[in-house]
């Protein structure tokens, strides 16, 4: 798939979500974010950034850092109407979340692909049970 720029994603806390982003750099900055840090071990350091309202879509996206260097973003809606927890779940809501992420993304100019800078991904993942998106960067 073709595209002539980079993905790259304005969060409303002012960090800019692309392969350019460190771990150190403004995640340090950020309490909230910090906060929320979950390290996986091998290298692997996760951060869950505030939820914001983008339109119809609650966007809630976790950030993947091996070894200080973003290599997955996983994104969610966060919309009420998919379900507050695993009461509500249901396969068509979750493929239903998955879809909105999908059209959110490709609004973006990153429909689901593979492309110079890495491969967007967007469906239901059969063994999380979850409907989303995630981002891989070439490294």
């Amino acid at each position: 798939m073709e595209t002539t720029h980079e993905f790259e994603l304005q969060h409303p806390t002012g960090l800019s979500i692309s392969r350019r982003l460190t771990e150190g750099e403004r995640i340090s900055n950020l309490p909230q974010v910090l906060a929320s840090r979950q390290d996986k071990h091998a290298g692997w350091v996760w951060y869950g950034l505030p939820a914001y309202e983008d339109r119809d879509v609650v966007v809630r996206i976790a950030l993947g850092f091996n070894r200080g260097v973003l290599e997955k973003v996983t994104l969610s809606d966060g919309n009420s109407k998919y379900g507050a927890d695993w009461k509500d779940w249901s396969k068509e809501k979750e493929r239903s979340r998955a879809a909105s992420l999908g059209r959110w993304l490709s609004r973006r100019g990153f429909p689901a692909g593979t492309y110079a800078w890495g491969r967007v991904w967007v469906g239901y993942d059969e063994k999380a049970g979850t409907g989303g998106a995630r981002i891989r960067f070439a490294t």
